[in-house]
């Protein structure tokens, strides 16, 4: 037997099962490892940390049979919790142990060993330190699971109805509607229901209506929108189920992300620079398109080099560069392009589809950050644009800071691109690249902002959590 769960709408995790079974195996009871009461007690933090963890009701006491004088008892005790730690550990690193097999752009999980870590620890006299360390602090995870505590809580309580058909939902209106909007919002802590006459669309609701279609990704320049409707009509299960999602992509980073860092966010399509610790650039983005997605994994910039050629991939040059050769021709030498040894190759200049900057990054994906000529895309909305590739608002600011130590500033970048040459650069300091999926990102008392599922992942990375379990 072990830990039960409830789908992952009604869980936000599912730890993988253990066995109890060989409790009465002789060999079982020689090989497990001697707990002290520290250590027990320290699994035992851990895991009421976890509290989405269920963890299994042999558990309980189990701190306590540590200490008796049978031995067979106090075995069994260490291995129940031992076992459950293990499984902590796990699911603390996503329900999903496996992600690429499921799709292979979900590349964002490093393979995890419980055994092997817990007997590192074990070796090291540290299995009190490593249950410490087991449940996730990162403080956007916890945001994320306080916000699914809350719906989850409105769920219980019979969530919402859609809306009612009727009259205007415009400030000055006044009806049954308007006093079903201000409920509407209230449950999800917008507005409070009290009010001079709850039927009245008065500048508090307004407000509050404004503040729910920020955090939902709609503009509140057009009023209540047909996607204003959409958006509070959507059921609290679905929420959950954003939720869900997310905090399962979560666990497939690491707690503890490198402190100098570059954060894409692929759902968003926007770039968040991080320096010891704290944001201090943030930028729009293009990313893969619905047929190219942007693939999820963790990398490091290698290089930047300026005024780089782009040597197309030969899919895109049979797909899309030589038919417009052939039904334009003058097309490649009007691009600035050649073929050298038998590869297309788009030359460095004003416009080349890597634009001046390119940021290289070990990975098997072919994906790198770049600059880009077509800057008027970066004002639009919809920036799922790109063949998979994520191009920057701001690459040369990006390239200064990266490059800082070694004595580069924007007006040295300026300088290297205006030279016209191709040059590469390897950059002394040590930025780690996380490719992010968040469609759900919340405060830490749980307030949850949405936003839109470009490529459809969290229906289906709840539907294979709720698979497994």
């Amino acid at each position: 037997m072990g830990p039960s769960f409830s789908p992952a709408i009604r869980k936000p995790v599912a730890v993988a099962t253990w066995v109890l079974a060989c409790l009465a195996s002789s060999f079982c009871l020689a090989q497990a490892p001697a707990l002290s009461a520290a250590d027990g007690a320290a699994i035992e933090r851990a895991l009421k940390a976890a509290p989405e963890f269920a963890a299994p009701p042999d558990v309980a006491g189990a701190v306590g049979r540590l200490s008796s004088p049978d031995p067979a008892v106090r075995r069994g005790a260490e291995i129940t919790l031992v076992s459950a730690a293990k499984a902590l550990a796990r699911g603390e690193r996503g329900t999903l142990q496996e992600p690429a097999t499921i799709d292979p752009d979900w590349a964002l999980r490093a393979a995890y060993d419980a055994n092997a870590e817990f007997a590192a620890a074990q070796a090291h006299g540290a299995i009190a330190a490593w249950a410490d360390s087991l449940p996730r602090k990162d403080p956007a995870y916890l945001g994320l699971l306080a916000a699914w505590r809350r719906y989850e809580a409105i769920r219980v309580a019979g969530g919402w109805k859609p809306l009612p058909s009727g009259g205007a939902l415009t400030p000055g209106a006044k009806g049954p509607r308007v006093a079903a909007l201000r409920d509407r919002l209230a449950l999800e802590g917008y507005v409070t229901p009290a009010a001079a006459d709850p039927a009245v669309f008065d500048t508090d609701l307004a407000a509050a209506l404004a503040d729910f279609q920020h955090r939902h990704g709609l503009s509140s320049d057009d009023g209540f929108t047909p996607e204003t409707l959409a958006a509070l009509d959507a059921p609290v299960e679905e929420r959950l189920a954003t939720l869900s999602a997310n905090l399962e992509r979560a666990r497939w980073l690491p707690d503890r992300l490198a402190p100098d860092r570059i954060e894409a966010d692929i759902a968003q399509a926007e770039v968040a620079v991080i320096q010891h610790g704290q944001t201090t650039m943030t930028m729009r983005s293009i990313v893969g398109d619905v047929k190219h997605h942007t693939t999820l994994f963790v990398s490091r910039v290698s290089s930047i080099v300026f005024n780089p050629p782009w040597v197309v991939p030969a899919s895109i040059a049979k797909a899309e560069l030589y038919p417009k050769e052939r039904a334009s021709p003058g097309y490649f030498a009007r691009g600035g392009f050649s073929v050298i040894d038998g590869q297309l190759v788009q030359h460095a200049g004003p416009k080349a589809s890597l634009g001046y900057v390119k940021f290289d990054m070990p990975d098997p994906y072919s994906i790198y950050l770049h600059d880009t000529p077509a800057r008027s895309l970066f004002a639009r909305e919809d920036r799922a644009r790109s063949h998979g590739c994520v191009r920057l608002e701001k690459p040369r600011e990006l390239a200064a800071a990266i490059l800082a130590p070694q004595g580069y500033t924007l007006d040295t970048v300026n300088a290297a691109i205006a030279a016209k040459t191709t040059k590469r650069v390897i950059p002394t300091a040590v930025y780690t690249v996380y490719l992010v999926y968040r469609t759900a990102e919340a405060t830490p008392d749980g307030e949850a902002s949405f936003h839109p599922d470009v490529y459809g992942w969290d229906s289906r990375t709840v539907e294979a959590i709720n698979h497994k379990s």
